[in-house]
């Protein structure tokens, strides 16, 4: 028996049944006398569970979880809002890119002036500070040569 949650999905999971158990309050309403029976005897089967892993496991996962729990937001949605949404974060993302095409062709220039073949330490690079706030991507890791992340060899 473990005495911990020890990764994301774990605590997912707790989240999840949490809310679940808070939600059957609200289900009550649409079910029988007999429905509302079986929906109480599965709640406190779910504390039961809830409560019992609340007391295996360590003060320090609960603390995590409570923590977690706070910027969650569980929802459902179909396979087609799904698809749509994706769709829209790829056009954001590439209407995002068209705008800043400008500052990445002047990346691009900087970066082939100054870190081309380049041995210095990101410590003693402006450029490496100014690349890193700003979330540029690195080149490929087999190609860097130096001590920066944004050095590469001249091909």
């Amino acid at each position: 028996m473990k005495d911990y949650l020890n990764d994301t999905e774990e605590r997912n999971l707790m989240i999840i049944i949490t809310a679940m158990y808070g939600l059957l309050d609200d289900f009550f309403k649409f079910v029988s006398k007999q429905g509302q029976g079986n929906f109480k005897r599965g709640r406190s089967f779910i504390i039961n569970g809830i409560n019992e892993l609340i007391n295996n496991v360590g003060e320090k996962s609960i603390e995590k979880m409570k923590k977690k729990a706070k910027y969650c937001n569980i929802s459902m949605m179909d396979e087609e809002r799904l698809k749509i949404l994706s769709k829209k974060k790829v056009a954001k993302q590439k209407a995002a890119y068209e705008e800043s095409k400008e500052y990445f062709d002047l990346v691009e220039l900087t970066m082939d002036m100054n870190c081309k073949n380049c041995n210095k330490h990101c410590k003693d690079c402006d450029l490496y500070k100014h690349f890193s706030e700003n979330k540029i991507i690195a080149f490929d890791e087999n190609t860097n040569i130096g001590h920066c992340k944004y050095a590469y060899k001249k091909e």
